[in-house]
């Protein structure tokens, strides 16, 4: 670390667990860094292109970066010239800052995505939660009321064979299918609109529909 004042030189030097070095004496140690920061409020140029050749011809060709963030430039940007040197300034430096918001940008842009489509994946997920119990209630309901029904004659039907039975049981699932496609239908439609639970609840009531769909005291179903 080197400063016009030794004393700053100092402190900034304890900061960062460094050397300091006399500004007057800063070019008999500046081939042992592989990297210079540079940033004075000279009016010239502090490192020149000669002084460059001197600093990598000591170093063996050895590679240095040069990053200039003073302004006006502290180092003369022939140096670029010079195999083995790179310099780097505030130009170059805001090059990079700019490409790295961009693609941080870009990111930004893909998790608001990501963060949209799963938002309403899970608004879909939570109005199914509604809607499916509905379904599945419904169903039940229905079929509880077929057996009731099927159980409720089953006396006179004594004379029916199995065969008959078989065919009763499917003739009222049959209607049983038939009066439920179209409500059914609808309610898994609505589980992907945004008032689905509020559509739901007004089927419940709608159909009296009840989590144990049991019977109302009168030997009839609850739907």
């Amino acid at each position: 670390m080197t400063n016009r004042t030794f004393e700053k030189a100092v402190e900034v030097a304890k900061v960062f667990e460094g050397a300091a070095i006399p500004f007057e004496h800063f070019t008999d140690h500046i081939d042992h860094a592989d990297i210079v920061i540079s940033s004075t409020g000279a009016p010239h140029h502090v490192i020149t292109k000669g002084m460059a050749e001197r600093i990598i011809r000591h170093r063996k060709n050895k590679p240095v970066f040069f990053i200039d963030i003073a302004v006006p430039r502290d180092i003369d940007p022939d140096v670029n010239e010079i195999d083995n040197v790179f310099l780097y300034d505030i130009d170059d430096l805001q090059q990079v800052i700019d490409a790295n918001l961009k693609e941080r940008l870009k990111e930004a842009h893909r998790a608001e995505e990501i963060v949209d489509v799963e938002v309403r994946a899970f608004c879909s997920r939570m109005q199914s939660r509604e809607v499916v119990p509905t379904i599945v209630e419904l169903r039940a309901s229905v079929d509880k009321m077929r057996h009731e029904e099927i159980e409720r004659y089953r006396k006179k039907l004594k004379d029916f064979t199995p065969e008959q039975l078989a065919i009763l049981d499917q003739l009222t699932e049959s209607l049983a299918n038939k009066f439920l496609h179209a409500p059914m239908t609808q309610l898994k439609h609505m589980a992907h609109d945004p008032n689905g639970a509020e559509l739901a609840e007004f089927a419940r009531k709608l159909f009296n529909i009840k989590p144990d769909s049991g019977d109302n005291g009168n030997g009839e179903s609850s739907l």
